[in-house]
């Protein structure tokens, strides 16, 4: 079965040798690579034609406008491959037999399964330089294992067969941003995601040089506004994603005022639905408060991510989230947010 890895790439120099070097160390599968530069300035394109033309595998480097949505319709319009794996420019696998078991998997669960509504997700670990443990990392590295709405992103490799992406593709490219996570929830209204038995490395450089609390708070706002449908508020927001080599220390304050702005302009009704629907995804996704505390006792067990007993959040799903999976429960978490949302405008306008 030929396999098209598509790759998305804009100001990612540093990456590219890296990429191609555990790519050809790859065995026991065929595949081809198909590059799509979205208008680098640091000379990624032309170093993708150099590594591409000395490359041990079939490779074609394209260009196309910004956006990774665009950049991989693009790069899956010309692959050849009868299966396509969407992977970052910083990815990598420590294991050389990587794509072939992850290959072998999908198959079966294609065959045991009937259909071809299955898309797979492989295990992700975060490369840093220190081998000292961060519970941060470690918490995302176990939630990237669940198969729950939200925790599938493209960090962790999207795998599938060309006609079930051709069903529900293609990649959003109205954002800019976001489109994994709208494939992601396709893949899930169609069919269903497999967790795949190969670890797949991604930097942890962006949350290092932004910091990670900034990231993962920016990263609230941002899945709320998603889920409130908010597309408008969601190209306005400032520098949501800068560029890998303009990278630096997260500054929330931009986003806060922005949105603080956008909800001045609204009636008094819209704002009270603003914030009932946004205490709506809260209770939806409280269930990850008693996940932290599951992983919590893991990480203190060093435990490898994903491994150790989910006892509370066993319990919340049972128990706790259909007592505030209401009306009233909504408006309450609502309310907690909104308080929330104005104390952290206020400490940080000081």
């Amino acid at each position: 079965m030929m396999l098209s890895v598509v790759v998305p790439i804009l100001n990612e120099i540093d990456q590219l040798s890296q990429l191609f070097d555990m790519l050809s160390l790859q065995a026991g599968v065929s595949f081809e690579l198909i590059l799509v530069d979205g208008g680098s300035t640091d000379g990624s394109f032309e170093r993708a034609k150099e590594l591409a033309a000395g490359a041990s595998f079939p490779c074609r480097v394209a260009s196309t406008q910004k956006g990774r949505g665009r950049q991989l319709n693009e790069g899956t319009r010309l692959s050849s491959g009868e299966s396509l794996l969407f992977l970052h420019a910083d990815s990598q696998f420590v294991d050389n037999m990587a794509l072939a078991k992850a290959l072998n998997c999908f198959q079966a669960a294609l065959k045991s399964a009937g259909h071809n509504r299955i898309a797979g997700h492989f295990s992700l670990r975060f490369q840093r330089e220190t081998s000292k443990g961060h519970f941060g990392f470690y918490y995302l590295e176990s939630k990237a294992r669940l198969d729950r709405p939200g925790c599938i992103h493209g960090d962790q490799g999207y795998l599938m067969q060309r006609r079930f992406f051709d069903q529900i593709g293609p990649f959003d490219e109205s954002l800019g941003f976001l489109e994994d996570n709208r494939l992601a929830d396709s893949v899930r209204n169609a069919g269903s995601w497999v967790l795949l038995p190969v670890e797949l490395l991604t930097s942890s450089r962006r949350f290092v040089q932004e910091g990670f609390r900034q990231r993962q708070m920016l990263n609230a706002l941002i899945m709320n506004l998603e889920a409130l449908g908010l597309n408008d508020w969601l190209r306005g927001l400032p520098d949501i994603y800068r560029l890998q080599g303009h990278t630096q220390e997260l500054h929330l304050i931009p986003f806060f005022h922005d949105i603080n702005e956008r909800l001045s302009l609204l009636s008094r009704k819209e704002q009270r639905q603003f914030w009932l629907q946004t205490g709506h995804y809260s209770v939806a996704n409280a269930w990850q408060l008693a996940f932290l505390v599951d992983v919590k006792g893991a990480f203190h067990k060093n435990l490898r991510p994903g491994e150790g007993r989910r006892t509370l959040l066993s319990t919340f799903d049972r128990i706790l989230h259909p007592l505030i999976d209401h009306f009233l429960g909504y408006r309450f978490a609502g309310m907690v947010i909104r308080f929330w949302f104005r104390g952290i405008l206020k400490k940080l306008s000081v």
